[in-house]
């Protein structure tokens, strides 16, 4: 079956409560009190509630955990629930538990009884002997002691009559007593204390107020230079915040290619000077062709000596040529270099100049293997998992420390060049690629950008005496067409929406309010010009109404973007 919930507030009286139920449009109706609303905590209350509730044809169901409301719901028969989704059931009134030993039934103990027993004062049973049977005379004479004892005579002292009484009575425990006295005293200063507390320190109210304002555009365009000593929000000049980041991927990868690692062959070939009897430079890498058409280049410079004599004797081998001797290496490998004794012909070179070799050339060979190739460091480059960008912009945002506003758009990443082992060409059956790239990022102050925004909304504030500021966007600053200069410098732009909107004088209103409740406060702030909403907190639970000044938070919020 469907109910209405009606949530009470502390302020509502019982005439407005009976309001509430009669205008509910169920038949059952589920009441929730606060925790201090004492409104229902009286009899006479909860009477009316409910004959206003049975006039009505309501049924009203009590949503409570309070044992007194509770115990009082019970003396009406009025049904009771811990929460909206509990059962609701009338609860059972119990009654007060007497302990047995402390009741005397008046039935055993006759008036008359007790008076023919003091009337008897010669018998042999004295008042004593029959209360003894009732009551438990602790600590009193035996009755023995009170048949025996003759009649005090008058003008008996008053030490003689107490003699007895002070032999039976006990001396108090001091130590008790001051442990008792310590124990309730501290117990009694921590309660003045939290008094204090609760009453004086405690008590304290939070005020937003949400005022109509009206928007005023930022834009501006924005020079950020690293190099600068410091930011001047004036020339929009700034310093901004550059972080930076490397890490490291790498992966393993089998080698593919194929390379002939064999030698070259190498030896000695000697050169004739006939043509000229000065001496001439033989540059390093002189090609040398033997008679099969391999080819040998010459290690290092030398200097061919001229000949001595004429040249004519020099060709017939009566005079003394200019001779070197010229240290050789093929120009490709193989052993197909190894080449017998033979006559050279020198590249660049003709005339009377000789060149022949006095023994064969060896150490050619031919040596196929498997090495790193180009094409293999290309596919395990392309196999590599980057980090999640995310990721690594997470972390490079947690390396600004102060208050700084990231730009978005300058994140970047470099990319170094892949470092392999063993390198490209050389043997190997598995190889390593590295790869290290330098992730960046750049923010600006915050204090910066509040500064820039501060002077356009001085410039709208002009003139305008009954304005304040509200917001200055801060919060919601984007940059846009960020770019990267020569040098490291920046550029890019910044707009955001700041917020001017009514002047009010917290400190007055503050002062205003001290001392004024819940709805008195509501009521203060609403008669402000150009307050759309306000919110109210005062806390600890027990405080309603406003403390004092120094204790009161007010604070703006914008309540609208015209």
């Amino acid at each position: 079956m469907n109910k209405d919930v009606i949530y009470i507030d502390i302020e509502d009286d019982i005439t407005a409560i009976i309001g509430k139920v009669k205008d509910a449009g169920s038949k059952i109706v589920a009441l929730v009190p606060p925790k201090r609303a004492g409104v229902l905590q009286s009899l006479v209350n909860l009477k009316l509630l409910k004959k206003a509730a049975d006039a009505a044809d309501k049924r009203i169901v009590l949503i409570t955990s309070d044992h007194s409301l509770t115990a009082l719901a019970a003396g009406l028969k009025m049904p009771i629930a811990k929460n909206l989704q509990s059962r609701p059931e009338v609860p059972e009134m119990t009654a007060p538990e007497v302990d047995e030993e402390e009741v005397i039934n008046g039935a055993d103990l006759p008036v008359g009884e007790v008076a023919s027993a003091m009337a008897a004062g010669t018998g042999t049973k004295t008042l004593a002997d029959t209360m003894s049977k009732h009551v438990d005379l602790k600590d009193a004479p035996k009755a023995s002691e009170l048949a025996t004892e003759p009649v005090k005579k008058p003008g008996e002292s008053l030490a003689k009559k107490m003699s007895g009484l002070q032999s039976k009575l006990k001396i108090p425990d001091f130590t008790t007593f001051r442990n008792k006295f310590f124990l309730f005293g501290g117990i009694g200063v921590l309660v003045v204390g939290f008094l204090v507390w609760a009453l004086a320190f405690a008590p304290h109210a939070t005020i937003k107020i949400s005022a109509q304002t009206v928007a005023v555009n930022v834009d501006q365009s924005l020079t950020l230079d690293p190099k600068t000593a410091a930011s001047d929000p004036a020339k929009m000049i700034l310093k901004p915040n550059v972080q930076q980041l490397k890490k490291s991927v790498a992966t393993t990868f089998e080698a593919t290619g194929k390379k002939d690692i064999g030698n070259k062959a190498s030896g000695t070939i000697t050169i004739t000077n006939c043509d000229s009897n000065s001496s001439f430079i033989l540059t390093g890498g002189t090609t040398f062709t033997a008679p099969d058409g391999h080819k040998f280049t010459s290690n290092a410079q030398e200097t061919i000596p001229g000949f001595t004599g004429s040249a004519s004797a020099c060709r017939n081998g009566s005079g003394t040529p200019g001779t070197k001797e010229v240290a050789v290496t093929a120009i490709d490998l193989g052993d197909e270099y190894n080449v017998a004794p033979a006559a050279f012909t020198i590249s660049g070179l003709g005339g009377d100049i000789y060149a022949r070799s006095g023994a064969a050339m060896v150490g050619g060979s031919h040596q196929m293997a498997t090495v790193v190739s180009q094409e293999d460091v290309d596919k395990a480059k392309a196999q590599i998992v980057e980090p999640s960008s995310s990721d690594i912009k997470n972390d490079l945002k947690k390396q600004f420390v102060g208050d700084f506003l990231v730009i978005e758009d300058s994140f970047t990443s470099e990319p170094n060049t892949p470092a392999v082992e063993p390198a490209v060409g050389q043997p190997a059956q598995q190889a390593k690629i590295t790869i290290e790239t330098t992730y960046s990022y750049v923010g600006i102050s915050r204090d910066d950008i509040k500064t820039i925004a501060t002077g356009t909304v001085n410039t709208a504030l002009q003139g305008r005496t009954d304005q304040q500021m509200y917001s200055l966007g801060d919060n919601s600053a984007t940059f846009q067409s960020f770019r990267k200069l020569e040098g490291g410098t920046f550029t890019g732009r910044v707009t955001t929406t700041a917020y001017i909107g009514p002047k009010i004088d917290t400190k007055a209103l503050a002062q205003q309010i001290t001392g004024k409740r819940f709805g008195e406060i509501q009521t203060i702030v609403n008669q402000i010009p150009g307050v759309n909403k306000v919110d109210i907190d005062l806390s600890p639970f027990w405080v309603n109404t406003a403390p004092s000044v120094d204790k009161i938070d007010i604070s703006f919020t914008v309540a609208n973007g015209l």
